[in-house]
């Protein structure tokens, strides 16, 4: 079973390997297809990372409403939520707003809280890289240093599997959004993108939300006594 933001993204990421597909078919038909088809190779690696980052927020997003949902009471929730709530209710001018955490109240807060996060975190995932993405995680479900559990693997193609530690996946996923970065703001990155390199990006991706599927899963667990997916 997994989230519904690992569902959306998975149907999601198929757009970019039919992209893919679609690119392979016209260089093995036409030998002499024009350099303009490497804007194929451009357009998957901003979808891909357009992907990526709303996975990220979708799944943060239904980890919290697990959370909320399942936890029995406010003393389960992790440590960094509360001190979170804490360092806000203490600069609210509401002398009273601590009341606000009275009985249930406090699962009406959190769900209330994230849709200010989200505002606020929009701004910096345009740049999903591996720290915002730990950033995300810590402020919205208080599950710090998520990227430290990526180590992963994916397949290109059968019989080939890439096995990546987390250091390396880290890496490798920041070059992706700083290869986006180039793309969006210059219309063109610094190096030719080949066609195999948006199928590598989009299977790697994948094997990052995959892990992050299993880790969410896992820390709600935790905290809540109920598996969520």
């Amino acid at each position: 079973m997994a989230s519904e933001a690992w569902n959306t993204f998975e149907k999601n990421i198929k757009d970019v390997i039919t992209l893919h597909n679609l690119h392979t078919r016209v260089a093995m038909t036409d030998s002499s297809a024009p350099p303009e088809t490497e804007v194929l190779n451009r357009a998957g690696i901003v979808l891909t990372t357009s992907f990526w980052e709303a996975f990220c927020e979708d799944v943060a997003a239904e980890a919290l409403e697990k959370i909320v949902a399942s936890a029995k009471d406010a003393s389960v929730l992790p440590k960094e939520i509360k001190k979170q709530i804490a360092r806000e209710l203490k600069a609210n001018s509401n002398e009273v707003a601590v009341w606000d955490l009275a009985g249930d109240n406090w699962r009406v807060l959190l769900q209330t809280r994230l849709a200010a996060l989200q505002d606020a975190r929009n701004k910096k995932l345009n740049t999903p890289k591996s720290q915002n993405i730990d950033d995300l995680f810590e402020s919205a479900i208080g599950l710090p240093g998520v990227s430290s559990g990526w180590t992963i693997e994916y397949c290109t193609e059968p019989g080939k599997t890439i096995l990546m530690d987390a250091d390396a996946t880290r890496k490798k996923l920041d070059e992706m959004v700083t290869l986006r970065g180039e793309i969006a703001h210059r219309g063109k990155a610094k190096a030719a993108i080949m066609k195999d390199d948006v199928k590598d990006y989009a299977m790697f991706v994948a094997g990052i939300a995959i892990s992050i599927n299993r880790q969410l899963s896992e820390y709600v667990q935790s905290i809540s006594g109920v598996k969520p997916w």
